[in-house]
């Protein structure tokens, strides 16, 4: 799930994600011309998908609304029903991200359930070892 400004990097990060062996669905390969775009995306993240990866940017961070938002917020009421796994994995693709949460803090506090997540690292949209294992 991302916003429009991190195509280029999500379209990397989708690469490396098969790359490894995943079955990434994304919109740019899975919807058509024609498709009413939310009957089809928010009923994958309601239901289908086993991992929900959220692109996180300072680009998304300076935003005060987006579709992705109401993604978010999907995947937070399927994770409260999901036990034993994960489920919500937040990604940050900004090259200069250093572990510190404190430039997303609108995001954080928007979405505070993210506060209990580890952030992965895709630097360049490149995953590093340890968020490429889930």
């Amino acid at each position: 799930s991302y916003g429009r400004e991190n195509l280029v990097a999500v379209e990397r990060l989708h690469g490396a994600i098969e790359s490894l062996g995943g079955d990434a669905w994304f919109d740019r390969d899975e919807l058509s011309a024609g498709d009413h775009w939310e009957k089809k995306i928010l009923p994958r993240i309601q239901r289908d998908v086993r991992l929900f990866v959220a692109v996180i940017s300072d680009a998304t961070a300076k935003r005060s609304e987006g579709y992705v938002f109401q993604e978010w917020r999907e995947a937070m009421k399927r994770s409260k029903k999901i036990a034993g796994r994960k489920f919500i994995v937040p990604v940050v693709v900004d090259a200069d991200y250093q572990g510190n949460l404190e430039r997303y803090q609108g995001l954080v506090d928007l979405f505070p359930d993210f506060q209990e997540l580890h952030f992965g690292r895709a630097r360049a949209a490149s995953p590093t070892r340890a968020c490429a294992r889930h």
